[in-house]
Formats: structure tokens, sequence, C-alpha cells
């Protein structure tokens, strides 16, 4: 908590805080991976800064994990959790349709197609956290891990 208390203080970012040091529920792994990009940048540098320590090799590990690679695919695990809590949620009803569970189904099967399965006509959108970084970045299609 201490270090947290630091990390806020000298890098002046006022809503940093930690919510709660518990098991992460499937439906908020979406929301924790852009929680967490939201902070990348202050972990970096802390990170940056650390590597210099004696006997750093773990954070000298985990500053240099975090590279645009480790970005992608944190984006791109965002968009897969937001599909799973939509078909998840229809799974919590009392009361299961199954009308209501197919259409869930074929919408996320649909979603995943357009957004990441690239086909002979037509490049994938890549989803909404994804496409944001992919922006950001200035990354290409051609750019990204295979």
């Amino acid at each position: 908590m201490y270090e947290l208390k630091k990390i806020k203080k000298e890098i002046d970012i006022f809503d940093l805080t930690i919510l709660n040091i518990c098991d992460i529920r499937w439906l908020l792994w979406s929301n924790i991976i852009n929680n967490f990009h939201q902070i990348i940048k202050p972990i970096q540098e802390v990170l940056r800064y650390d590597c210099n320590l004696p006997n750093s090799v773990t954070v000298n590990f985990l500053y240099n994990a975090m590279d645009i690679e480790f970005l992608i695919i944190t984006k791109f695990f965002a968009n897969m959790f937001f599909i799973l809590k939509k078909i998840i949620l229809v799974f919590q009803f009392n009361y299961i349709s199954l009308s209501e569970t197919r259409s869930q189904l074929v919408m996320a099967y649909k979603f995943i197609t357009v957004n990441f399965i690239r086909s002979v006509d037509i490049s994938p959108k890549y989803g909404t956290h994804f496409w944001k970084l992919m922006k950001e970045l200035e990354l290409q299609p051609k750019d990204l891990p295979g």
C-alpha cells in the first residue's frame, strides 16, 4: 500500500487505487484488463526505475515482458472476455430460454467472426478495445503477431 501511495504521489495520478485484492470473477476480466491498461504507463515507469536496483531480476523480467506484443494480447483478451461476459450473463438467469441462449451464442459467433477472423474478402474489425490500441500505437494488421 505504501508503494501505491508513493507511485500516486510521484506520478501525480489522483485516481490510482487498489479496488479489491481478491479472486476475480469471469465477468470482471474485461474491466480488470481495461483498468490495468489505464495505469500501465506508471507501472512501466516504476519498473524501469527499479531495474537499476541490485537483485532486480524479476523487475527486469516484468519490465521487458510489457512490450507491444503484451499490450496487443491483453487488449485482445479484453475483447474476448467482453464476449464471454455477454454469454455468461445469459446462463445466470433463474429461467434460461433456449431461444435466448441460441441467439446469444449466434451473436457471439458473429461478433468473433467479424472482429477477429480474417477472410479472403474482409479484414477483421478487431473489436473496440483492440482497435483503440491499434490506432494509439499506429499498428497495421500486418504488424500484429500471428
